[in-house]
């Protein structure tokens, strides 16, 4: 990773070459349904990396220095619930050890409960591992399309008292919502600062110029953005590695 005088600095294309280097995004035989409903001719699965303690590490030091990058100074991340919570927690664990003020009690490791905790125990805890959220934190998810689930997340954190900067996804799938705003859109117009440290737009041509172990469904996944897209992809004047080996589907 790059480093600077003050430690890890983010780069945007080395974070994509990550992305890809990985397979993280790839592309199925098959369509996969999305929580959307919407049938997908391509994935972003980040689910491997962040349940991998040694990749996780690498992970969240992407996170921290973009958070960083974007001046951001939370008292820490909270994950979308359940699957960005231990994405949220490494994150803040790093980040508190970084600051100058690193002590007992002050940056607490905070996750929502998939269910609450009802009749027993601390009130405090009934929503929230660690306890209901105090100061400013990070809502960070993994891949957004909709925006809802971070939306739900963000409004659970505010209700319980905490303050959010912002939200950081690890990937945006560049999709436009049922009621045709993008997320970004979606996002500003309830107040929130929400900053992407990657695209699938970028990724799949990335994907798509790389791609050695099979073929790409080009027209799948062109297609796909020309109905959900913010924009259209044309990937026919993407330069392909195997442009005279697999094909682009099967025939």
């Amino acid at each position: 990773m790059s480093k600077n005088g003050n430690g890890h600095k983010f780069d945007q294309k080395e974070f994509n070459d990550y992305i890809v280097d990985r397979s993280i995004i790839g592309f199925p035989e098959n369509p996969i349904r999305l929580s959307s409903g919407r049938m997908s001719p391509y994935y972003i699965d980040w689910k491997f990396i962040m349940g991998d303690a040694y990749s996780m590490k690498n992970l969240v030091t992407y996170v921290t220095s973009f958070a960083k990058s974007k001046d951001l100074g939370p008292r820490g991340f909270i994950g979308v619930k359940e699957g960005g919570s231990p994405l949220g927690l490494s994150a803040t664990a790093a980040w508190a050890e970084a600051q100058d003020d690193y002590s007992k009690s002050r940056y607490p490791l905070i996750m929502e409960r998939g269910t609450p905790k009802e009749g027993h125990g601390d009130p405090k805890y009934k929503n929230f591992v660690g306890g209901n959220p105090r100061g400013d934190y990070v809502i960070i998810e993994d891949v957004t399309t909709t925006g809802d689930s971070a939306m739900k997340q963000i409004n659970s954190v505010k209700e319980a008292g905490g303050n959010v900067l912002a939200l950081i996804s690890l990937t945006d799938r560049l999709e436009r919502r049922d009621d045709g705003r993008s997320t970004e859109d979606f996002f500003k117009e309830n107040g929130i600062k929400y900053y992407p440290m990657s695209n699938s737009f970028d990724l799949i041509q990335k994907a798509y110029k790389n791609r050695q172990d099979g073929p790409v469904f080009k027209d799948r996944v062109e297609e796909y953005f020309n109905t959900y897209g913010v924009r259209k992809l044309n990937l026919g004047k993407v330069p392909h590695m195997n442009a005279g080996g697999l094909p682009d589907e099967p025939g």
